[in-house]
């Protein structure tokens, strides 16, 4: 709980400001046979750079650029995250997105038979582009909350389910 509010306060105080660090906060939700996902990136890095390497303009206001480049977000997203269980990767299926003026929420969703044992967590996003970038992930299990950081050194972290 204090990891939680931890994040919103650093994401208020942020709110009206150039943002000094480059930042991601994940959501995983374990419950039942389920797992959901939620990933918040800052708006002007996520799509500057997935522009970037998309290697031409893109027009904000036209429609169907606006849908090419969600789709090319979620791609970006389900390529850089991952939730791995019992060596597999959990098959993640895009929900919705929100945005707001300064950042964008993507959710996912998939089915995670819950059993005891080892997950593995990757989290790439935007370490290909900026050296400083830190993604912080908040882990639901039941109960229990964990709270894991990643960066460009830090890709992956394990995790076992009691």
């Amino acid at each position: 709980m204090r990891l939680l509010l931890f994040v919103w306060i650093l994401f208020s105080s942020l709110a009206g400001l150039a943002h000094p660090l480059h930042l991601s906060v994940s959501n995983i939700d374990l419950r039942n046979d389920s797992v959901f996902l939620s990933v918040r990136v800052f708006s002007d890095d996520f799509y500057a750079n997935l522009l970037t390497k998309k290697k031409h303009a893109v027009e904000f206001n036209n429609y169907s650029t606006q849908d090419s480049l969600t789709r090319q977000a979620i791609a970006y997203i389900k390529n850089q995250f991952n939730i791995i269980h019992q060596n597999s990767p959990v098959d993640l299926q895009f929900c919705s997105k929100k945005e707001d003026e300064l950042s964008v929420w993507y959710h996912f969703s998939g089915v995670f038979p819950y059993q005891k044992g080892k997950i593995t967590i990757e989290n790439r996003i935007l370490t290909e582009y900026f050296s400083d970038q830190k993604n912080l992930v908040i882990i639901q299990i039941g109960e229990e909350q964990k709270g894991l950081e990643f960066n460009n050194t830090t890709l992956h972290l394990e995790l076992e389910i009691n």
